[in-house]
C-alpha cells in the first residue's frame, strides 16, 4: 500500500491541473508537502511503536491516511490539496518503518530474507497501483479515484494492523532461529577474541547500513535504530 500510493501520485497531476488550471509545479507542491510530511512522521510515530505497540500506531495510520485521500477527492483549491496530502504523508510514513522493525523480532534465522520479502512490497504496490489508479481515473474521473483509493488502502491498511503481532512471544511463540542463535552466542562466549571481532565485522551492520542508505527520508535512519534493538 506504502509503495504504491507514494510511487503513484503523479498520476493525479494531469488530471488535478487541467480541472483547476493549475501549473505543474503548483500541483507538485502538494506532493512535496507530503514527502517532507512522510519522512517527519516516518521518524516520529515510528517511536510510539514502542510505547503502544504497532498495531495501534497502524490503525492510527489506516484511518488517517484512507480518510486523507478520500478527502483528496473533494478539494477545490491549491490549499486544501496540500492539507489533504499533510494528512496523508503523516498518516503513511510509519507503514514502511513499522512492518520492518517488526518483522526483524519474528525471525532471527533468515531475518535478512524476510526483510527482503517486506521492502519487496514497495516495488509490487507501485506495479500494482499505477495502472489500477490510471484505470479509476479514466472510467470514474479523478474525484471518485481518490475516494476509491482510500478506501482500498485504508482497508489493505486496516487488515495489516489488525494481524499484526509486536513480537511472537504475543501468540505464544517463539523467534524463528532464536534457539540456534542462542547455541552460536554460547559458542562466540567461548572463542577467542579476534574470532569474535571477525564475526561482528561479518555480521548485521553492513546490512543496516545498505537499508539506511536505500530507504528515503528519515524514516531510512529511524528503521535502522529499531534494527539494531534487541528482539
Amino acid at each position: 500500500v506504502e509503495g504504491g500510493i507514494w510511487f503513484s501520485l503523479g498520476i493525479f497531476f494531469k488530471p488535478l491541473a487541467e480541472s483547476f488550471g493549475w501549473t505543474r509545479a503548483e500541483t507538485a507542491a502538494a506532493n512535496t508537502a507530503f514527502m517532507l510530511t512522510y519522512a517527519v512522521s516516518g521518524f516520529f510515530l515510528s517511536r510510539l511503536a514502542d510505547r503502544y505497540g504497532p498495531r495501534r500506531i497502524m490503525l492510527f495510520c489506516a484511518l488517517l491516511s484512507g480518510g486523507a485521500l478520500a478527502l483528496s477527492g473533494a478539494v477545490s483549491t491549491l490549499w486544501q490539496l496540500i492539507l489533504t496530502y499533510v494528512l496523508l504523508g503523516l498518516g503513511l510514513g510509519p507503514t514502511f518503518v513499522i512492518p520492518t522493525a517488526t518483522v526483524q523480532r519474528w525471525f532471527v534465522k533468515r531475518r535478512g530474507a524476510m526483510l527482503g520479502v517486506v521492502v519487496s512490497g514497495v516495488g509490487l504496490g507501485a506495479f500494482i497501483y499505477a495502472p489500477f489508479i490510471n484505470h479509476l481515473i479514466s472510467l470514474y474521473e479523478w474525484r471518485l479515484a481518490f475516494v476509491i483509493l482510500g478506501a482500498v488502502s485504508g482497508l489493505g491498511l486496516l487488515v495489516a494492523a489488525l494481524t499484526m503481532a509486536h513480537t511472537p512471544e504475543e501468540r505464544g511463540l517463539k523467534p524463528y532461529g532464536s534457539e540456534e542463535a542462542a547455541a552460536s552466542r554460547a559458542d562466540s562466549a567461548a572463542a577467542p577474541s579476534g574470532e569474535i571481532a571477525l564475526k561482528l565485522v561479518q555480521g548485521d551492520p553492513p546490512e543496516l547500513i545498505l537499508l539506511d542508505v536505500i530507504m528515503p527520508g528519515l524514516g531510512g535512519f529511524e528503521t535502522c535504530r529499531r534494527l539494531k534493538q534487541d528482539p
